[in-house]
């Protein structure tokens, strides 16, 4: 999933930006800022989310449920060594 691409952090036209996020692997592009017409010429230009998209979804969730159970004191003790 790409960041927001109408933040203005990128140079480019937003189709350009979505059609840069889908060729980098995204599965879906994000247009946050309620401009309708914008949003729907960036909708016009990225493929719809598919099975693949939607696969990689589940995963990506079930791995953030996961993530839940985790031990934060841990990861954080092994971040902070590699640091060092």
């Amino acid at each position: 999933m790409s960041d927001d691409i109408s933040m203005g952090a990128l140079v480019r036209l937003d189709r350009q930006r979505a059609r840069a996020a889908i060729a980098a692997g995204c599965d879906l592009v994000l247009h946050c800022n309620g401009e309708l017409d914008e949003m729907r010429a960036v909708a016009r230009r990225v493929p719809a989310a598919g099975r693949r998209g939607g696969g990689r979804a589940d995963a990506a969730l079930a791995g953030a449920a996961a993530s839940r159970s985790a031990d934060l004191a841990a990861m954080r003790a092994e971040c902070d060594g590699a640091w060092q």
